[in-house]
């Protein structure tokens, strides 16, 4: 023992292995490279324990090996690998955003750094309030960034991170806050009356969606061409998610579209 495999080893192991056939001396070596190079501890010994007085490094995977040797030679080495005990990890340290930070784009990368040698993964937590209620991500990963997507324009997200293994998890950063840039408004889609439809007015109503990212007007345009080259209906200046139209002829097909502007 520690046996091949071991997790959660205490940092200061007994080495023990089984007694060949006298008279033996035995050689133990000590690396963290499954090459044994370089090594921590290379010593000869009559005994077949051993404890070392310098405690080895919580969560680092270390692999050591033993062999007998007598006057005619040592013989072959066998080997196992274990892992000390988990303990907690370092506190991350943010590297980007700045606290407070404006215009921070749509597809946000949140970077940090500090990983050591008990950190195993992050948990990430990215929320529309400061108390962490409105949850917009929450998420482990393995690398020290992550890219955030579908972000609102002219909002303020607030986020934090902790450095977790399997047994212990560091205490959140403080938390950071950033405002996302002026993004492009999404497209309204056209509600009523459906693609396709017939309606019974000459002066129909046309309703949209409302557009995300604060559109502050829309634009409507209505034509007898899928091509919109001559619209009858052209209206930049609305600021509802709908408009009525007409009076239209009848027995005619039209096609209309509305777009967004939020600045």
């Amino acid at each position: 023992s520690p046996t091949a495999g071991q997790l959660n080893v205490s940092a200061t192991p007994t080495f023990k292995w089984r007694a060949g056939s006298p008279p033996l001396t035995y050689e133990l070596q000590l690396s963290k490279s499954a090459s044994y190079s370089p090594l921590l501890k290379d010593t000869t010994l009559s005994d077949t324990s051993v404890t070392f007085p310098s405690p080895l490094s919580n969560c680092i995977t270390y692999f050591w090996r033993v062999r007998g040797q007598n006057a005619q030679g040592p013989g072959n080495f066998s080997s196992a690998s274990f892992t000390v005990s988990f303990a907690t990890p370092a506190l991350p340290v943010i590297v980007q955003y700045p606290d407070g930070q404006t215009d921070v784009p749509a597809n946000a990368r949140l970077i940090w750094t500090g990983r050591d040698d008990c950190t195993v993964d992050y948990r990430v937590q990215v929320a529309r309030d400061s108390a962490f209620v409105q949850l917009v991500l929450n998420t482990t990963v393995t690398d020290t960034s992550v890219v955030l997507n579908n972000l609102l324009g002219l909002t303020t997200y607030y986020w934090r991170i902790l450095a977790q293994n399997p047994s212990f998890g560091s205490a959140f950063t403080p938390t950071r806050k950033f405002t996302t840039a002026v993004l492009p408004p999404t497209a309204p889609v056209p509600l009523s009356p459906p693609s396709g439809s017939t309606v019974q007015s000459l002066s129909p109503k046309l309703v949209w969606s409302t557009s995300i990212n604060n559109p502050v007007t829309y634009r409507l345009q209505v034509d007898v061409s899928a091509g919109f080259s001559s619209p009858i209906v052209d209206d930049s200046t609305l600021t509802d998610t709908s408009r009525s139209i007409g009076p239209l002829l009848g027995c005619t097909r039209y096609f209309w579209r509305v777009s967004a502007k939020n600045a």
